[in-house]
């Protein structure tokens, strides 16, 4: 009987170590598969990040163009308004030269 007990006691231990051995393979495991899907997240955050940063570039440089496009379009319109008013003076001008030259 005594026989009997240790060797359930010795079968008992070995199970035991055997659990304690396949609990740290598994805890192993798990930690492995956590730290690859941590790196797939973050690759994946990365190239969100990126591609969210690419659409705001894109958009800053439309804005840009129809900004640009305004200016360019104001520009020559002042332009257009300061030639027509520069013709308008033209003839005055050309009076006020020929009265100082021949006054009379």
């Amino acid at each position: 009987m005594a026989k009997e007990t240790i060797d359930t006691i010795r079968a008992a231990e070995q199970a035991a170590n055997q659990l304690e051995k396949d609990a740290v393979t598994e805890s192993e495991r798990i930690l492995e598969k956590a730290g690859e899907r941590a790196r797939e997240l973050t690759t994946q955050i990365i190239m969100e990040s990126q591609n969210k940063a690419q659409e705001e570039l894109k958009a800053a440089r439309e804005q840009e163009k129809v900004i640009m496009a305004e200016a360019q379009k104001q520009a020559e319109e002042e332009i257009a308004l300061l030639r027509k008013q520069a013709t308008e003076k033209e003839q005055e001008a050309i009076e006020i030269v020929l009265s100082e030259l021949y006054p009379r």
